[in-house]
């Protein structure tokens, strides 16, 4: 299993971006994508965002919504103690959002590799010897 993030999902619809090379292509579509609950909205956000920039048209971000879609990305609910407690102290300890302290944590508890292209979370994840999936 493979937990994503936004920003690994981006370049997949947004044509001005550098597409996946083929290693990131090969691992993001041969096997199960994980995401904490808020990863939808994380995405529909940076669509509408980019269509505000003029880098998406409406009926591109319909398009990009229903892709999002075929990526069978599951979102995996957190436990409200641990879950939150355990995103709350990764968030602390290396200086992270709560959003992407909550994808390394989904990683972290399900041994799932971690998918990502913000430094940050990579940085984050290294520490703890993840498998990191990015270019």
């Amino acid at each position: 299993m493979i937990v994503v993030d936004a920003s690994i999902i981006a370049p997949t619809v947004l044509i001005d971006e550098e597409p996946w090379p083929g290693h990131v292509a090969m691992r993001l579509t041969a096997g199960p994508l994980a995401a904490p609950p808020h990863w939808s909205v994380e995405v529909v956000n940076l669509l509408h965002v980019a269509e505000r920039r003029g880098r998406l048209t409406r009926a591109g971000r319909q398009a990009a919504i229903e892709k999002m879609r075929d990526f069978g990305v599951v979102t995996s609910l957190l436990a409200p103690d641990a879950g939150w407690m355990g995103i709350s102290a990764l968030a602390d300890r290396h200086g992270l959002t709560a959003y992407d302290a909550a994808y390394l944590h989904l990683a972290l508890t399900s041994g799932a590799s971690l998918a990502s292209l913000d430094r940050a979370l990579i940085t984050a994840a290294a520490s703890y010897d993840l498998d990191v999936v990015t270019y």
